[in-house]
């Protein structure tokens, strides 16, 4: 068995070993040890778990066997090394019973991270070119924008706790009428 596992992606599902245990017929894991008390996450039948961690750093994983007996085995120690995964931005538009664009456009931010996101960066007139944030903040996930006399196009950035930067997500605003 493998003191250190990894690397690993945080959200993505991964597979742990424990070490094999004579007569073992369950694996208990405790998926958040703390090295002193052993809570039960998850139990698994073999050696192998899968298991999806939500944030990056060294996660200290604890593993028992069990047998028929009811004996337990001493708690084994993994650290899986997870790295941090970059948030991914979207823009969708609101629904609105409004010809065109009267009254603004209502655009809504989606940014998916296994972690948190710290920062929805929009750039309202952007030229495909050079990103630069105009609307920026935790809480700006809507904005409402303002048809010009001619199409424009904004852009979406997320940012999550580890400031990892997602891609640029784009969207078309039609010219006013």
């Amino acid at each position: 068995y493998n003191k250190n596992q990894g690397p690993f992606v945080e959200g993505t599902s991964i597979t742990l070993l424990a070490p094999t245990v004579d007569k073992a017929n369950t694996y208990e894991w405790d998926m958040c040890y703390d090295t002193k008390k052993f809570k039960v996450t998850t139990t698994s039948d073999n050696p192998k778990v899968s298991y999806t961690f939500t944030d990056d750093g060294p996660q200290v994983v604890g593993v028992r066997a069990k047998d028929d007996s009811g004996s337990v085995s001493p708690v084994y120690v993994i650290t899986a090394k997870v790295s941090n995964a970059p948030p991914v931005a979207s823009i969708s538009r609101k629904p609105s019973r409004r010809n065109s664009a009267e009254g603004g456009i209502v655009l809504i931010g989606g940014c998916t991270d296994p972690g948190t996101i710290a920062s929805y960066q929009w750039d309202i007139a952007y030229n495909g070119k050079k990103f630069n944030p105009t609307i920026q903040g935790k809480d700006k996930a809507i904005i409402t924008i303002e048809a010009k006399t001619k199409e424009s196009t904004v852009a979406l950035r997320c940012v999550d706790d580890d400031k990892a930067e997602s891609n640029i997500a784009t969207f078309q605003i039609p010219a006013a009428n």
